[in-house]
């Protein structure tokens, strides 16, 4: 190695500092992270401090210290096999412009503190990503040993405006070539490459840990011109050894065509685990807009993180899985192009999970069977929330090509799609037990045959046994679209809201509508909730002012023989959490004083059966399916101030009139739904022939959804409505 070191006065310019304050939601709180970059103040003193140039291969062990810093780059440097590089904390080592590069074969130990940071950057007043080369521990780098914390370690570090040399196998600002160091409480940012990317060249060895922890990886365009993946991490084939990312928050990367924005393993058959990170506002063309997980063999865990407003223009918004255990994440607020705006993916097994206010073409909350055959795929104890299909069906969960998946106590709620507003089942056998299918949402415009469903099966030998539906807003809820002569679709004992024979057939489209289908087979049915699937949640809640700061709420009582009781929730909505709770027991009115809330605040109430741990917390108890989702009150008003609206469009509806015309005299009977399956409102006319319009806003309903029921002589016909007040 050479080194120089000179001294001299110069004029130093300081500029401003400027704070990014960057921050996000973790089970409902606010967390704030706030990081502090100074650009230049001009001050006019006289400042003398050392400059070291290095360049060239270190053969013995060497220190960086404060006193020599900042050590200027000139040339590549090589860490040699047997020799320790030790950077103390506090040192700037800045790379002159060009593809100049750290290479350790050896061990680096450049540990700092959080007050006194390692900085890797460019020498340059106007820096810019690509500005030099990159740090690579090669495979004769020493390894990271926890148990005495040898080898190599990077703590503390900046690794900045790196990623000018691109490679073949491995574009990253660090590049790990079957090798195994610490990298922990880094910030790597605004590299033209990926943050951190791990793969082998030759040979590797097993049975051991590569761990990144507590870092912050954050703007890496990453421009891939070999196609290599991952914008934040990419974790290529790395043996049978051990990938650990944990605590990390990656946010802003980008992958170009390829996949995993912000995180990619791909060919790996090692194991991996990816636990309590936040991931977030990542992008990629490809596939994972937060994640991407492709063709790994080996056990892969995805737990414990918030996965939130990533995007990717094909499949898995939030995370496109292969052969994966995803469980306890929030993936929220997702968008896919294609399909799985939350989680799209193959062979994946996901429990205790929060998918919410996802989006894609189809299969908006999870897609599986994507790109395989009768492969396997389980869901379980997830929440499947407020995700919208924007052009096709499944708008909470779509099951396209997997065999034998099995679908169980899961929660499909407020989900909305062109169809299958709930579930779209495709080609292949599978089975769905024990879920609670309520306020889904279809979209279709037509109430003819196969449209405006909330379940659509296509596969005669899927079952659909012991689950909870009612309060969706579609035609029907189960249409099936199998030819005559196949195999009846078993759906017995299941919960229709009602026990009423003509009322479930009525909610079914097969045989009897279209003689060209198969037959749902749905006795016998239930006569109260499967106690098994997920409690379901409140109807017709609705709060008053009472003034003085008292909010009074009221509900109708849940049916379950298991119900213990109810919650109030309010305070900090995010739509999936509250700041604050009250436990009323089993009542259906409580009133709320103190000036807690106010009559315009976000306010809901659940239901909770008798198995609701107070061990664990409300979302792990709303998976488990102990306590409801929530549903929120609407403030209960007149009804000369209340309107009533379609929830999609139909021929029998103009505004908020319902027309009809008569041919004859005969009897009306129009029957007001609730999201219960019960009737709230029945009305019962006699016309004479001739054209008919009610204004369905003066009736006296209570806010809420409604399917309006119409009876005729040889005519009936559902349409959802939404009664809201002005």
């Amino acid at each position: 190695m050479t080194g120089t070191t000179s001294k001299f006065p110069e004029l130093c310019r300081i500029t401003t500092g400027y704070l990014i304050i960057y921050h996000h939601r973790r089970g409902g709180s606010m967390q704030v992270k706030i990081f502090l970059i100074l650009s230049t103040l001009t001050a006019l003193s006289t400042v003398t401090f050392a400059q070291t140039n290095v360049s060239g291969p270190i053969s013995s062990n060497t220190e960086w210290a404060l006193s020599g810093s900042p050590y200027t780059v000139t040339g590549n440097i090589l860490v040699e096999s047997g020799a320790t590089l030790i950077i103390d904390s506090g040192v700037t080592v800045q790379f002159d412009s060009g593809s100049y590069s750290l290479q350790i074969s050896g061990t680096l130990r450049a540990i700092g503190t959080s007050g006194k940071m390692i900085i890797f950057t460019s020498n340059t007043v106007s820096p810019k990503p690509g500005y030099w080369g990159y740090i690579l521990f090669s495979n004769t780098s020493t390894p990271y040993d926890s148990s005495n914390g040898t080898g190599c370690i990077m703590r503390y570090c900046v690794v900045q405006y790196g990623g000018g040399v691109t490679s073949s196998t491995n574009d990253a600002a660090i590049r790990c070539d079957a090798a195994f160091p610490l990298i922990t409480y880094c910030t790597i940012r605004y590299n033209a490459v990926c943050g951190i990317g791990l793969f082998y060249s030759s040979t590797i060895p097993t049975g051991y840990v590569i761990s990144i922890t507590h870092c912050h990886i954050y703007n890496s365009p990453t421009l891939f011109p070999f196609g290599i993946e991952g914008g934040g991490i990419n974790v290529g084939s790395y043996g049978d050894n051990l990938v650990v990312i944990s605590n990390d928050t990656i946010h802003g990367c980008q992958s170009g065509s390829n996949d995993g924005g912000g995180l990619s393993f791909n060919n790996n058959s090692g194991s991996a685990t990816i636990s309590s990170n936040m991931i977030d506002s990542n992008a990629t063309s490809g596939n994972g807009g937060g994640v991407a997980i492709d063709n790994h063999n080996g056990p892969l865990t995805i737990s414990n993180n918030i996965i939130d407003s990533n995007s990717a223009g094909h499949a898995g918004g939030g995370i496109w899985g292969e052969n994966s255990f995803i469980y306890n994440n929030l993936i929220s607020g997702n968008k896919a192009g294609s399909c799985g705006g939350g989680i799209a993916g193959d062979g994946d097994t996901i429990a205790n999970n929060l998918v919410y206010g996802d989006s894609a073409s189809y299969g908006a909350g999870i897609c599986a069977g994507v790109n395989c055959s009768g492969c396997s795929f389980n869901l379980i104890y997830t929440i499947v929330a407020n995700n919208s299909a924007t052009a096709g069906s499944g708008g909470g969960i779509s099951v396209n090509a997997c065999s034998n998946a099995g679908i169980c106590y899961n929660t499909v709620i407020d989900n909305k799609a062109l169809n299958g507003g709930g579930f779209y089942d495709g080609n292949y056998p599978d089975s769905f037990y024990h879920n609670t299918v309520t306020r889904n949402i279809s979209t279709a415009e037509s109430q003819l045959a196969r449209t405006g469903d909330i379940v659509r099966i296509y596969d005669n030998f899927s079952v659909f046994n012991y689950n909870n539906l009612g309060g969706n807003a579609g035609a029907y809820e189960i249409v099936d679209s199998l030819p005559q002569g196949a195999e009846n679709i078993p759906a017995q004992n299941n919960w229709w809201s009602t026990t009423s024979s003509s009322t479930i057939q009525s909610k079914i489209w097969d045989y009897f509508d279209d003689a060209t289908l198969s037959i749902v087979n749905w006795t016998p049915c239930l006569s109260s909730s499967d106690t098994n699937a997920p409690i379901m949640p409140p109807v017709n809640v609705t709060k008053t002012d009472l003034g003085g700061g008292s909010i009074k709420l009221s509900w109708s009582a849940n049916l379950e023989a298991n119900l213990a009781g109810y919650r109030i929730y309010y305070g900090s909505p995010t739509g999936y959490s509250f700041a604050n709770s009250v436990d009323v027991g089993n009542v259906t009115a409580y009133t709320l004083t103190g000036s807690v809330a106010a009559i315009t605040d976000s306010i809901a109430v659940t239901a909770y059966n008798k198995e609701r741990s107070g061990t664990i917390t409300i979302l792990q108890n709303q998976c488990a399916g102990r306590e409801s989702w929530y549903t929120n009150a609407v403030i209960l008003t007149s009804v000369s101030t209340r309107d009533a609206r379609l929830l999609k469009t139909d021929f029998g509806m103009k505004n908020d009139l319902l027309v009809y015309s008569m041919t004859s005299p005969g009897a009306v009977e129009l029957s007001f739904i609730d999201i219960s399956g019960r009737k709230a409102l029945v009305i019962n006319r006699m016309e004479s022939a001739g054209s008919y319009s009610l204004a369905l806003r003066t009736f006296p309903l209570s806010p809420g959804r409604y399917i309006v029921q119409f009876k005729t002589a040889g005519f009936e016909k559902r349409l959802p409505i939404l009664m809201m007040d002005r």
